[in-house]
C-alpha cells in the first residue's frame, strides 16, 4: 500500500501513456469499430437453433471475448461458430447477443470510461486478427460480417 501512496502519480502516468498508445494505434491502424451499425435485428427466418441455444453460443461467445487476465479464447470461438448451419443461425446468436458492455480501448468489459455497449459484430471486428477473420469466414461462407 504504500507503494501506491509513494508512486501513485507514475502509476497513474502509466496507464494514462497506455491508454493513449492505444487510441494512437487504432487511429493510425484506420480500425474505427465505434462506426460498425450497433442494435440492426437481423432476419432468423430459417434458423434451425431454439431461442435457447442461441442465448447459450451467444454467451459462450462473449466470455471467449471478454477476459481482463486470459485475452481471447478463439477456439472457443471457432468451436460455437461450428454449430452454425446458416446465415439464419448467425443472424439469430447476433440477435440473441444484443448490445454487452465492451471497451474497444481495452479489449475487454472495460469500465465506466471507456466502454459502452457494442454488437457482436464489433466486438469479434475487435477481437480477432485479419487472419482469425478469414479463417472464421472460411470455414462459414454464409458469413458476410467482416
Amino acid at each position: 500500500m504504500n507503494f501506491i501512496k509513494k508512486y501513485w502519480s507514475y502509476i497513474l502516468g502509466a496507464i494514462l501513456l497506455l491508454y493513449l498508445v492505444i487510441r494512437y494505434y487504432k487511429i493510425v491502424s484506420g480500425k474505427n469499430f465505434e462506426d460498425l451499425p450497433q442494435s440492426d435485428k437481423l432476419s432468423q427466418t430459417g434458423s434451425t437453433l431454439t431461442d435457447e441455444q442461441s442465448k447459450v453460443i451467444a454467451d459462450n461467445l462473449y466470455k471467449a471475448m471478454v477476459s481482463y487476465l486470459w485475452g481471447t479464447d478463439e477456439k472457443i470461438i471457432f468451436n460455437e461458430f461450428a454449430k452454425l448451419k446458416s446465415g439464419a443461425d448467425f443472424n439469430k446468436v447476433y440477435n440473441a447477443f444484443g448490445l454487452r458492455q465492451y471497451s474497444t480501448t481495452w479489449g475487454n468489459v472495460g469500465d465506466p470510461f471507456t466502454s459502452e455497449k457494442h454488437n457482436l459484430i464489433t466486438i469479434l471486428t475487435n477481437e480477432l486478427t485479419s487472419k482469425e477473420q478469414n479463417k472464421l469466414r472460411a470455414s462459414n461462407p454464409y458469413l458476410s460480417i467482416f
